[in-house]
């Protein structure tokens, strides 16, 4: 019979029928004392690099005595898996993994297939490599300890080998025009690596190619949001011009004028200032300039900037929650023809028609007002620019 030893996304041992894992009641310290020796197999390990890496912050009148009572334990446990072989041996007082006994890792496994790959140049059987690799990639190199000291290296090793093989595939998949499988490849790889953008690149890519609209427009706000409240960051030029071909493209043709209106008016609110992304805004933005040269109509635009009591930009969660309501109290107090975006982390953007610097004034001190009284715990300042863009656009004015 062979041992099948798994480390990623969670740490089991299993021998035929019998499987051993961290929800059977044993102690973490004789967990992790096996993962070490799992994850170092190939070289015999000395009793001071075990208590030094694994035991180093507590306190024993005897260590080597505590260490041979775990790896007794320890032994004791893995005899209950019914393997024909010593598992752990012990030579001149270091420790090791059975090497001569037959066992499979599924790290080790990821490993070689991801080598495999690279030593290929036939692109179906480098895509068939890829595919089993990423298949046996759950998640995190020994997901419990995974801050340990001596594990985070290499969880960051086998997580770097991972998005590169699936960043690989998704090459060689658009190659072969396979885009669903490129979608399901992009979701599941962002459940281990949320904030990898390449990945919510293609997956917004992909679902614009197949026609789907909606989603890939959904999927863009979802990482501009994540990115936003995470890192405090604007999306990429990159994804923001995908975001412009996804919006601005449409495939396919319709010839009944009461669908167009239908589709029109989807998901339309009738109240409250209408929030768009930066991008849309700025093409709102144009049009309106373009009739207030024709027409003599008058549009002011607001910054509204948002920072601590030093002037600085605030933690990122205080941040967050200052935008979110800031937002809310922007788009409830401002007419329905009226337009904003997020301009950066910290600020919004305010488009105003038919408005001068008097009622730009009287708007911002509103909405300032407003946002300070249904949060009076708020420790923000919020800071207001406006212009009026007419016929003079050196007009400009500030409150706060």
């Amino acid at each position: 019979m062979e041992l099948r030893i798994t480390m990623l996304g969670e740490f089991s041992v299993s021998c035929g029928e019998v499987t051993l894992n961290e929800q059977n009641k044993r102690s973490k310290k004789l967990w992790t004392l096996f993962q070490y020796l799992v994850t170092f197999h190939n070289r015999e390990i000395s009793q001071n690099e075990l208590l030094d890496s694994l035991w180093e912050e507590e306190s024993s009148d005897n260590p080597a005595g505590a260490l041979k009572t775990q790896m007794h334990r320890l032994r004791t446990m893995l005899a209950e898996l019914g393997y024909d072989k010593e598992i752990i041996i012990n030579t001149r007082g270091t420790y090791a993994l059975n090497n001569s006994a037959d066992f499979t890792i599924d790290s080790e496994e990821f490993e070689g297939l991801c080598k495999r790959c690279q030593n290929t140049d036939d692109e179906s059987e480098k895509l068939e490599c890829l595919k089993r690799a990423i298949a046996l990639y759950k998640g995190d190199y020994l997901p419990k300890i995974s801050l340990e000291q001596w594990v985070v290296p290499i969880n960051t090793y086998y997580h770097s080998l991972y998005i590169k093989a699936v960043h690989k595939a998704i090459d060689l998949l658009y190659k072969q025009g396979n885009l669903q499988e490129i979608a399901d490849l992009c979701r599941k790889a962002m459940i281990f690596d949320p904030y990898d953008e390449p990945l919510h690149y293609n997956l917004i890519k992909v679902l614009a190619e197949l026609g789907d609209q909606q989603n890939a427009k959904a999927a863009y706000k979802y990482v501009t949001d994540l990115f936003y409240n995470k890192f405090g960051v604007n999306p990429s030029d990159e994804l923001i011009a995908l975001y412009n071909d996804t919006v601005r493209s449409r495939k396919d043709v319709e010839l009944d004028l009461s669908v167009v209106e239908k589709n029109l008016n989807a998901d339309h609110e009738s109240s409250g200032a209408f929030y768009c992304e930066y991008e849309f805004f700025r093409y709102i933005y144009r049009l309106e300039t373009r009739e207030a040269k024709r027409s003599g109509k008058k549009i002011s635009i607001c910054l509204m900037t948002v920072t601590d009591i030093d002037g600085e930009i605030p933690p990122q969660k205080a941040l967050n929650r200052c935008m979110e309501k800031l937002s809310e109290t922007i788009s409830r107090y401002l007419r329905c023809n009226d337009v904003y975006a997020r301009y950066s982390v910290s600020q919004y953007i305010i488009m105003l028609p038919n408005t001068n610097d008097e009622n730009c004034e009287m708007i911002t001190q509103r909405i300032v007002r407003n946002y300070r009284r249904d949060n009076p715990r708020s420790q923000m300042l919020i800071s207001c620019k406006y212009k009026q863009i007419s016929e003079n656009p050196e007009k400009d004015g500030k409150t706060e």
